[in-house]
């Protein structure tokens, strides 16, 4: 092998090098998220679309719940105020994506 190859050969692989190393950088920031975070985020699209009172910004989420409906399974995800004023029901498909959500003041 000449020098000149064994220069572009050496050239090639700097340059792929960064690819080779974030094999999933073009993998979705969401696809490993929990579905608690994902209903999480949900609240705060909810509330910047002004659906949701702002009031759910602080909102803890509790465990999600699967629920069999035919032959799919939704997600309900419970949220409850830290003052205790209510509970929201955050309902997410079995891949993580918005369904609804449903306030309830106690």
């Amino acid at each position: 092998m000449s020098f000149a190859h064994a220069a572009l050969a050496a050239a090639l692989l700097a340059l792929s090098a960064p690819a080779l190393a974030h094999p999933d950088h073009d993998a979705a920031p969401s696809a490993n998220r929990s579905i608690a975070e994902k209903a999480q985020d949900a609240v705060l699209v909810q509330i910047a679309m002004s659906k949701l009172d702002a009031r759910w910004r602080t909102a803890v989420p509790g465990k999600p719940e699967a629920r069999a409906t035919g032959t799919a399974t939704t997600w309900a995800v419970p949220f409850r105020q830290p003052q205790g004023s209510g509970t929201l029901i955050v309902m997410l498909s079995e891949a993580g994506e918005f369904i609804s959500a449903t306030a309830a003041k106690r």
